[in-house]
């Protein structure tokens, strides 16, 4: 690189960081150009270290490049150069834990004269460093004094960067002290703003993380669902690695906190972390009855816990081991300290929790007095913030706490309000097949069911971008659906696309005979469907694998495969249909329609060929897979479930439901219609949803 080059690299730098730009030009030439000359240059090390730091979280590398700007820039007597080196040497003694030095530094430097933006800056380095030192009061007040030096900046683009970043941050401060309405339009006011100019395509991902986080502690999981899918796509988009774990783990939680436990770990081992959690591990544990396991967690997090909120996280989260194992009076001393520790600092959305779980170890004492006390503390709370939720969701210590409330005339609009919405709205928790209360008259049923039971997967694997809930509800004799899930590319760093398939089939045939024609047509599946075989050629080998055996049982099996690829617009769907019901697509605007999936059953004819039928699922469609049963179900007047009526069913579903809501609002209508009546055949549903991204794709 010539001298000339060198300065005119440089001058670009100063102007992309005095505007706060990331020109994709300027970033190439820099990733061509050799590294000593960003070492070497003031306002090139600036430029880059602010890369490292907000762009990809680099942290290590980003503060060497700092604090070779700020000794260069000093060498210099650049004073202007100074202060913008040092706003981001105090944001990065947050991220080092370094924040009382941070503090120090933004101090000095707010005592000389500077433009609005630049103080904005070092106020808000100071909120996160408050925030380090558990100053959240104070960090607040800091957060608040950017955004007003930004309503005197004169540029707009400044001032609407800089209300992005502040905004979105200052979001996190409003929940610590319990502010959870404000919280959540902070977030969305940041999210809002991101979307106003193409050059703050950067700091969406994190934007739409913090609106999902704000949504989640409010308890609205169906937002915060949709919200983290946008972060996590963006963050993908960016290969925000760092981003990309805590959004997937952020995934886990809300699964966690929806009762659905197995989809959770299977978010939490594809993220490869906890997220932003240390505590995950416990209260999984916790919500799994693996109370040893989750004692062992606990004490684990005491030892490494290194702040106030996380020294009071284990103790909370012990209680509820204790309650949990009968030991309500163990539980009120470890929640009395950590409930006076968290008024004490205005940490009101913990003080909140704990008061909760305090009720419940009263109630279990029998002191009922104090257990409507505390219940009513956090219901007032509650109510007032319109939260849904607590920093600890226990369901079944929550759930008769909340029938007391009731009971006992305590904030009843909004206890009943949590109840409907977090308990009676349906919940993930049946996501595996359960037996039937039947009692089953021979060994060879028990055998039978068994088989079916054990070949059936417990839960839908986790894909990035697809909501994904099924039931299995086997009938009174021993059927033969069953259910196959295939997930292709999941992995962050998987070279091939996105896919899943899914296979929904039905056995011909009842009892043991059906469950060894199953068992053999499950391993026959998981052969033929291995590497992402299109659904044609996973139903033609199929059938040739069965069909001699079905032409001498003279059974055969009803299929539906599904293949959905991720595409930029949406999911492709690609599906073959052997004498099933084909797959039913609720799109966005409400239009319903079915599949064209029609085939013989599978085994029946040497010679069957299978076509397969195209479509695509866009972001908020939603798809259904079913066995017959769902159609045939009978009332007590003989009457078919039908397909009309599953229609309706699907288009009654409001249009923002989850795949669980949507599985379960079917299941009811399919309950109801049969009353009391006997189910004589399995039935079998798997929802899928594309997710809603927001402007994820717009990355």
């Amino acid at each position: 690189m010539t001298a000339k080059q060198h300065t005119q690299l440089s001058h670009a730098a100063s102007e992309a960081v005095r505007a706060r730009r990331y020109p994709p030009e300027l970033l190439v030439q820099i990733d061509q150009s050799e590294p000593e000359h960003c070492e070497s240059d003031a306002w090139l090390a600036l430029f880059q270290g602010r890369r490292l730091c907000r762009l990809h979280s680099r942290f290590r590398e980003a503060s060497e490049l700092i604090d070779r700007a700020v000794r260069l820039f000093r060498d210099a007597d650049d004073g202007e150069g100074e202060l913008w080196a040092l706003a981001e040497h105090v944001v990065l003694c947050y991220h080092s834990r370094d924040a009382e030095i941070g503090l120090e530094v933004a101090q000095q430097a707010l005592a000389r004269a500077m433009r609005p933006y630049l103080r904005a800056e070092f106020e808000f380095g100071r909120f996160l460093c408050l925030i380090a030192t558990e100053q959240v009061a104070e960090s607040i007040a800091a957060g608040e004094a950017a955004l007003a030096a930004l309503d005197l900046e004169e540029d707009p683009w400044l001032q609407l960067s800089g209300r992005a970043q502040m905004l979105r941050n200052i979001a996190a401060g409003y929940h610590y002290v319990g502010q959870i309405r404000r919280s959540t339009a902070a977030a969305e006011q940041a999210v809002a703003l991101a979307q106003q100019d193409e050059d703050l395509a950067s700091a969406r991902p994190w934007c739409w993380y913090e609106l999902a986080l704000a949504f989640w502690r409010q308890g609205r999981l169906s937002e915060a669902r949709d919200a983290v899918e946008s972060a996590r796509r963006l963050a993908e988009a960016w290969h925000h690695q760092e981003l990309w774990r805590w959004a997937v783990g952020l995934q886990a939680q809300i699964l966690r906190d929806q009762n659905d436990l197995d989809q959770a770990m299977a978010a939490y081992q594809l993220a490869g972390s906890w997220g932003e959690v240390l505590e995950g591990p416990a209260l999984l544990q916790i919500r799994q009855d693996r109370l040893a396991e989750a004692r062992w967690s606990c004490e684990m997090l005491a030892k490494v816990s290194d702040d106030l909120w996380r020294s009071t996280d284990a103790p909370t989260l012990l209680a509820i081991v204790e309650l949990k194992s009968g030991n309500p009076q163990a539980a009120l001393e470890l929640l009395a300290p950590v409930s006076a520790i968290h008024e004490a600092n205005s940490f009101f959305y913990h003080a909140a929790t704990s008061r909760l779980y305090y009720a419940a170890a009263c109630l279990a004492l029998g002191d009922h007095d104090q257990a409507a006390a505390h219940v009513g503390e956090y219901l007032r709370f509650a109510a007032r913030e319109d939260l849904l939720t607590c920093r600890w969701w226990v369901p079944d210590l929550i759930e008769p706490l909340l029938l007391f409330a009731l009971h006992r005339g305590i904030e009843v609009a909004h206890a009943q309000r949590i109840l409907e919405q977090r308990f009676l709205g349906g919940s993930a928790a049946d996501h595996g097949p359960r037996p039937s209360a039947h009692a089953y008259d021979t060994a060879e049923l028990v055998i039978a069911r068994q088989m079916q039971l054990a070949l059936l997967p417990d839960a839908p694997p986790h894909m990035p971008g697809l909501d994904v809930a099924a039931t299995v509800l086997p009938a009174s004799e021993v059927g033969g659906d069953f259910v196959g899930y295939f997930p292709f590319g999941a992995a962050l760093d998987a070279a091939d696309a996105r896919a899943l398939g899914i296979a929904v089939g039905d056995i011909s045939g009842k009892g043991l005979a059906a469950a060894l024609l199953l068992s053999g047509a499950v391993v026959a599946l998981n052969t033929v469907a291995a590497g992402a075989a299109p659904p044609v050629a996973v139903a033609q080998a199929l059938h040739a694998a069965i069909q001699p055996y079905t032409t001498r049982s003279r059974m055969n099996i009803a299929l539906c495969y599904t293949m959905l690829t991720e595409t930029p617009r949406g999911w492709s769907v690609c599906a073959v249909g052997c004498g099933s019901v084909p797959p039913l697509i609720r799109r966005a605007s409400g239009e319903v329609l079915w599949l064209d999936t029609a085939g013989l059953p599978l085994g029946t004819v040497a010679t069957a060929q299978y076509a397969d039928c195209t479509e695509v699922l866009r972001p908020g469609d939603t798809m259904l897979l079913l066995s017959d049963g769902v159609i045939e179900a009978l009332d007590g007047r003989r009457r078919m479930f039908g397909f009309e009526r599953l229609e309706r069913t699907l288009a009654q579903v409001p249009p923002d439901a989850d795949a669980t809501t949507t599985r379960d609002l079917v299941m009811q209508a399919v309950a109801g219609h049969s009353g009391s009546h006997e189910q004589h055949d399995d039935i079998t549903l798997v929802v899928v949803r594309a997710m809603v991204a927001g402007c994820a794709d717009a990355a």
